[in-house]
Formats: C-alpha cells, structure tokens, sequence
C-alpha cells in the first residue's frame, strides 16, 4: 500500500508495521471524515450569495407564495449556487430564514398557499357565493364550462341544470361524445366501492 510520508515528502510503500519504507517514519492512518451533524464544518453556512436568500424569501415565498422546495428549485437555477439536491438546498433557506427571523408559514397555510388556484379552500369557506363564483369563473376560464345550460332532460322530464360544456350544447353527463368516458368512470367506482 503506498502513502505520503511527511518525513521524506514523497508517496512510499508502507509496511505491515505502519512504518515507511525508507525512513522508518510512523504514517498515520488518514483520518475519515466526520459526517455527523455536530462533525460537518460548513453547517450552517449557506454555498450561495446572501443577498439570493433574502431575494428568496421575499421575492418568491412571500410575493408568489411558492413553497420552500419550488424556492429552493428556483435558488438551483441561479449561477454559481451547488447544493446537492433540492431537499439541501430548502433545508438551508429554513435555517437562513429562521436565523434572519422571518416568519414561515405552518403547515396548513402553506397547502392552501400552493393549491389556490385549483379553487381550494378550507371547508368552512367552500359553500360561500364569492368562492362558488369564482369557481365558476375559474371554470370558464379553464374552457371546461361555457355558461349556458346544459340542453337535455332529465329521467323525470325536469330541463338539467347543469353546465353545458365548451364544446357541445351538454354536460358531462349528458354529452353523447363524454358518455363511454363517464359509463367507464361509474363502472370502476362500483367496483372499487364493492373491492
């Protein structure tokens, strides 16, 4: 096995002994790194410019309400930032913003945060008119819904109120184009209801 001796300043080859060949010298073993959160040297200290985590947390976090993973994923496009994965690299910008002592949102606040242009809101908001209307409106904007009303009967002869969609003069329900899609649908909610 060879090694570098101090003593001769050049790689030699290394006894059973642990002695260099040449001048008899000790070498020790080369230590192994310690990788224990207490043994990590840059814990702590952000790989990156200061000035990108405050843009961060202000420009991303708090103005476009991303989650701390979307930041990080943001913070990894940036020239000259190297952490090793995504999950690193939110896991610093939580230790920044907690020693800068800027506040971060819970759990709850961040799930409605990252799904409130799908229209969900927590229950007691759900069944109020503004958000009804503004699914809707959500909705129509999707190209889902067009705002008429949908143009068959029902089973008891009363005109469906539901929405007709973009594309056809019927609902989901009722669209001859839809109906394969929607039997298939009704077929595996019966059969994981009975599994």
């Amino acid at each position: 096995m060879k090694a570098f001796c101090p003593s001769c300043g050049d790689d030699t080859i290394v006894t059973t002994r642990g002695l260099c060949s040449v001048c008899d010298a000790r070498l020790l073993a080369p230590k192994r790194p310690d990788t224990t959160a207490a043994g990590r040297r840059d814990r702590g200290r952000p790989a990156c410019d200061p000035a990108l985590i405050d843009h961060a947390y202000h420009a991303w976090y708090i103005n476009e309400r991303l989650s701390v993973r979307r930041c990080a994923d943001r913070l990894l496009e940036q020239p000259g930032v190297h952490y090793a994965s995504r999950n690193s690299a939110a896991a610093m910008l939580i230790d920044q913003w907690a020693i800068r002592g800027y506040p971060l949102r819970d759990r709850i606040a961040a799930t409605i945060a990252a799904s409130w242009k799908d229209g969900r809101q927590r229950r007691h908001l759900r069944h109020t008119p503004e958000f009804n209307a503004a699914k809707r409106e959500l909705r129509r904007a999707n190209g889902e819904v067009r705002g008429a009303a949908c143009a068959a009967t029902t089973n008891s002869g009363a005109p469906c109120r539901l929405p007709a969609l973009h594309t056809s003069n019927y609902c989901i329900a009722h669209d001859p184009d839809q109906r394969p899609h929607v039997l298939a649908r009704l077929a595996d909610a019966r059969t994981r209801r009975h599994a």
